[in-house]
C-alpha cells in the first residue's frame, strides 16, 4: 500500500467540493486516496460481519461506489470529509451483503458505470457494452454461489445439471436461483 495517494483532511474536503463542481480528475484522485481506508474498513466488515461469501474487493469496489453515487450530497458544512466519506462506505458494505447495492445508492447504476473496475482498471460499458455492465453489476449484489448458478441457468442447465456441475444440493441451487433473481430484479427495477 506504499503507492496509495495520502491526503490530508482538509485536501480531502478541498478536493470533494472541487469534485462536486464537476471536476473529474479531482474526484479520482479523492478516491484513490480514499481507497486505502475503505480496503481496511471492508476488511474489518468481513471479520465482524462474517460475511466471507463475500470478497474483501467486492467490498472495498461497493464502498467507493458509494461514495462516488453519494460524492453530490457531501456537504463540508456539516463536517470532515474522511468521517463522510466512512460512514457511506459502511453503509455501500451493508447494502452489499444484504444484496441491494446498486437499488439503494448507486442511481440506475451509474455510479457502477463511471468508477472504474478494481480487476482491470476500465469501465464496465466499455469493456462489453450493456451486457458487461450487467454482469458487473450482478458479480456485485449476488454471493459466489447466486451468480454461478444463474450463469448455470443462462447456459440452459437444468437445476439437476447444475446441481451435479456445481456440487450442490439441488435444494440449494432453487434457494440460490429464487435469491439471485429477486435480487436482480430490484437492482434493475425502474421504480
Amino acid at each position: 500500500m506504499s503507492d496509495c495517494i495520502r491526503l490530508t483532511r482538509p485536501q480531502q474536503s478541498a478536493l470533494a467540493v472541487a469534485a462536486n463542481a464537476g471536476d473529474l480528475d479531482s474526484r479520482n484522485l479523492l478516491l484513490e486516496s480514499m481507497a486505502g481506508l475503505v480496503r481496511s474498513l471492508a476488511k474489518r466488515f468481513m471479520r465482524i460481519n462474517a460475511v466471507g461469501y463475500l470478497d474483501v474487493d467486492d467490498l472495498s469496489q461497493s464502498g467507493l461506489v458509494a461514495i462516488a453515487a453519494k460524492l453530490a450530497n457531501y456537504d463540508p458544512l456539516r463536517g470532515d470529509f474522511r468521517a463522510w466519506a466512512v460512514l457511506v462506505a459502511k453503509t455501500g458494505f451493508r447494502n452489499l451483503a444484504a444484496g441491494r447495492s446498486v437499488r439503494r445508492g448507486v442511481n440506475g447504476g451509474e455510479a457502477v458505470d463511471s468508477v472504474a473496475c478494481h480487476r482491470c482498471g476500465e469501465s464496465p460499458r466499455d469493456i462489453y457494452g450493456e451486457v458487461g455492465r450487467v454482469v458487473h453489476v450482478a458479480r456485485l449484489i449476488l454471493s459466489p454461489v447466486e451468480f454461478d448458478v444463474i450463469e448455470a441457468m443462462l447456459r440452459g442447465e437444468t437445476v439437476q445439471n447444475a446441481a451435479d456441475l456445481l456440487k450442490l444440493p439441488r435444494h440449494t441451487v432453487y434457494r440460490s436461483r429464487r435469491s439471485a433473481v429477486e435480487k436482480l430484479r430490484v437492482a434493475f427495477s425502474d421504480n
